[in-house]
C-alpha cells in the first residue's frame, strides 16, 4: 500500500456543470482497545475478509478492524527483533494477501512478514532497492515504486516472494529527493512523481505534472492510456510551512530544500467500487478534499467531487474499493470512517 502523507496540496476547484459529489460514511470504526493508541497512521491497506489495516509511525504497531468496523487488535512493536519494527523516518507500508501480513520497513530497508493469524514468519532483507514510496502484494510476489536518490528516476517494480527484481514496470524521472554533491539530501517537495494505485489485478499510475494516467496489469502489459486537462497551479501565495518545519526536523547541515514554481495537478487517485476512478487534489484554503470521477477502463468523466474535511489536515485512501477517511476531531482525537461516494453524473464540464 502505498505510504500516506497529510492533505497538504492546494488546487482551485474545477468549472462544474452539476454540484459535486460527496463522501457519506457507511461504518465508523471503534477506538482502538488496551493501551496502544493510533497517533500518527503512515500506511492503510484491507484484506479479502473486509478488515481493514493501519500502520502507526509513532507507536510501530499494526492495528487492525474487522469488517463491521469493530476493533480486532494490534500486533508489532518498536525494534529490530522478530516481528519488530523500526519505521526510520517514518517510512514503513502495510500490505496483505491471502495468506500473510507485511510491513515495508524501508528506513533499514526489510520486510518484515506474519501469518494472517499475526505470528511472526520472517524478516527479508531488501538489497538494491532505493527509497520505496509505494508497495502493493500480489500473491505470487510484490509491486514497489522505487525512487532512486542518484539518477531522480522512478522505477514501477515486480518483485519475486523475497522482494528480489523481476521486471522493470515503468520509469519516470522523480526529483522529489536526490543526493547533493556534499553527501547531503535535495528535497523538492511538489517535484514531479510517480502516483498509484492498484486494485484487483489493475494499475493505475499517473506522473503528476504531465496529467495523463496509464493502466498495466501486474507483468507490464499496456491496458490503456487517457489524458486528463488540469492545471497546474503557481506556488506563490499557498502556505508551505509545514514542508520547511517536517524538513527541519531531520535536516543536517548538507541538506537543502526548493520549491518549483508550480505544484502538481494530480494530488493521488484512488480506485473505487463501480469501476470508478477518483484522480484526487486537496484544497488547503478551503480544508477540502476535491478531484474528478472518471471511468476507469475509458477515462471518461463521470462527475466531480468535495469533501470538507473540517481542518486542514486528514488522510483518505481506497481500502477494498472503499473510501476510508481518518480526521481529527476538535478534542484531537483521530476518527475514522468508510464512506461510499454520492454524485450527479456530468454532462459536460472540463476543469
Amino acid at each position: 500500500m502505498r505510504l500516506l502523507l497529510p492533505f497538504f496540496f492546494a488546487c482551485t476547484l474545477m468549472a462544474l456543470d452539476s454540484e459535486p459529489g460527496r463522501f457519506e460514511a457507511t461504518v465508523h470504526y471503534a477506538s482502538p482497545t488496551g493501551e496502544a493508541s493510533l497517533a500518527q497512521p503512515i500506511s492503510i491497506t484491507g484484506d479479502d475478509q473486509g478488515r481493514m489495516y493501519i500502520l502507526d509511525g509513532v507507536t510501530r504497531s499494526v492495528f487492525v478492524w474487522e469488517k463491521d468496523g469493530s476493533f480486532l487488535r494490534t500486533f508489532s512493536r518498536k525494534g529490530e527483533g522478530p516481528g519488530e519494527i523500526m519505521l526510520d523516518n517514518m517510512l514503513g507500508a502495510v500490505a496483505v494477501n491471502k495468506t500473510h501480513v507485511m510491513v515495508l520497513d524501508s528506513g533499514v530497508k526489510r520486510l518484515v512478514v506474519w501469518d494472517r493469524d499475526f505470528n511472526f514468519v520472517k524478516t527479508v532483507p531488501i538489497v538494491g532497492l532505493d527509497r520505496i514510496v509505494a508497495f502493493y502484494a500480489l500473491d505470487d510476489g510484490y509491486i514497489a515504486v522505487s525512487s532512486s536518490t542518484k539518477s531522480g528516476n522512478t522505477r514501477m517494480l515486480r518483485l519475486d516472494g523475497d522482494f528480489k527484481v523481476l521486471k522493470v514496470l515503468n520509469v519516470i524521472e522523480d526529483a522529489d529527493f536526490r543526493k547533493n554533491a556534499q553527501d547531503g539530501w535535495e528535497y523538492r517537495p511538489y517535484s514531479d512523481k510517480m502516483t498509484t494505485c492498484f486494485d484487483a489485478h489493475t494499475i493505475f499510475f499517473a506522473n503528476s505534472n504531465q496529467n495523463w494516467i496509464k493502466q498495466i496489469d501486474p507483468n507490464g502489459k499496456a491496458l490503456g492510456e487517457f489524458k486528463l486537462a488540469i492545471p497546474q497551479e503557481p506556488l506563490e501565495g499557498l502556505d508551505i510551512s509545514f514542508y520547511r518545519k517536517e524538513f527541519a526536523k531531520w535536516a543536517g547541515p548538507n541538506d537543502h530544500i526548493s520549491f518549483p514554481e508550480f505544484v502538481p495537478g494530480i494530488g493521488d487517485l484512488m480506485a473505487i467500487e463501480g469501476g470508478l476512478l477518483l484522480a484526487v487534489r486537496f484544497q488547503l484554503d478551503s480544508g477540502s478534499l476535491q478531484g474528478l470521477v472518471l471511468d476507469q477502463k475509458t477515462g471518461a468523466r463521470k462527475g466531480t467531487f468535495s469533501h470538507s474535511l473540517g481542518n486542514d489536515m486528514g488522510i483518505a485512501a481506497s481500502v477494498g474499493g472503499k473510501i476510508v477517511l481518518i480526521l481529527a476531531n476538535s478534542e484531537g482525537d483521530l476518527e475514522i470512517t468508510q464512506n461510499k461516494l454520492v454524485f450527479q453524473e456530468d454532462r459536460k464540464g472540463t476543469l
